[in-house]
């Protein structure tokens, strides 16, 4: 009778061990929470989406995402949040941060949700540099 309880027993522990790994493994394989601005800004110096060299650049991030269709005025343009992008953290590089504007700069649209990014190319820098913190150096 105390070979059967052991034996119960054991089935009853590798069963309850089975029931826990299977439900880590639900929940790690979950969504990711959204990035954080740290968490992008690591991304595109992981993947040298900025280049190789950002010693000489001085690079900015949006204070929270942006929505889609959201517009980033420039001295001269507009730059709207993709529609397909869903929380968009947003990077602006200035190029040439000794020169006067008009001068290379980028701004780099980075999707919180699924790490898609767009990188544009452009000539001057956002007209309220209130919303945007300074990140590098």
């Amino acid at each position: 009778m105390k070979k059967n309880s052991v034996l119960l027993q054991s089935i009853f522990f590798v069963f309850l061990v089975m029931i826990m790994s299977w439900d880590i493994g639900c929940a790690s394989s979950k969504e990711s929470p959204d990035k954080t601005q740290t968490e992008a800004w690591n991304i595109i110096i992981r993947q040298k989406i900025i280049g190789e060299d950002i010693k000489n650049k001085i690079v900015y991030v949006s204070i929270k995402p942006l929505k889609p269709g959201q517009k980033i005025k420039t001295w001269k343009e507009a730059y709207i949040i993709p529609q397909n992008f869903q929380k968009t953290w947003v990077f602006f590089i200035d190029d040439q941060p000794n020169a006067n504007w008009e001068h290379k700069c980028r701004y780099i649209f980075f999707d919180a949700v699924n790490g898609k990014y767009r990188v544009i190319k452009a000539h001057t820098p956002p007209i309220s540099m209130n919303n945007m913190k300074r990140i590098f150096p």
